[in-house]
């Protein structure tokens, strides 16, 4: 029996409030340090200069300078690393590409857990694979289509 407000866990613990904060909190420091450090390396790559990256602190701060610096995003690094990096475009290009990777790659890490999760739950019910949930598009065409519906008829309403 969980308490109201927490879920049980995979390893048969309970996950409450603080726990979901923490691990949000946490993956999202975690996502924003790997978009800076792979920004810098792509910029440097696209400048020319090879794969250079900067120590993730670096890298998170100069993310937090661009919006000072839109038109030169260049300038929010340290001047080191000014010579090492492309044009205001390039630096743009370099976080728009790093930006989809990460959310293809997060979408793509959703959707395989979900699967993964589904697959794991073998309790009946209505839903994907055989868990509770969702009903599934099968599920709703067999019992919501107009066919299903007409077929039924007599059932729900027998006068008529």
């Amino acid at each position: 029996m969980t308490r109201p407000g927490t879920r049980p866990s995979s390893s048969g613990g309970t996950l409450d409030l603080a726990d979901h904060v923490a691990i949000t909190l946490v993956a999202a420091a975690a996502a924003v340090g790997c978009v800076g450090t792979v920004t810098t390396g792509l910029a440097t790559l696209i400048a020319g200069s090879g794969w250079h990256t900067a120590r993730p602190a670096v890298a998170v701060a100069a993310l937090a300078g661009w919006p000072r610096h839109a038109a030169d995003p260049a300038r929010s690094f340290p001047p080191a690393w000014q010579p090492l990096l492309p044009a205001p475009a390039g630096m743009w290009l370099a976080l728009l590409v790093t930006t989809v990777a990460l959310a293809a790659a997060s979408a793509a890490t959703w959707r395989l857990t979900g699967r993964l999760l589904d697959h794991a739950d073998s309790s009946p019910g209505v839903g994907r694979a055989g868990g509770a949930g969702f009903a599934s598009r099968r599920d709703i065409r067999l019992h919501l289509s107009a066919a299903a519906v007409r077929a039924r008829a007599p059932q729900t309403r027998p006068t008529v």
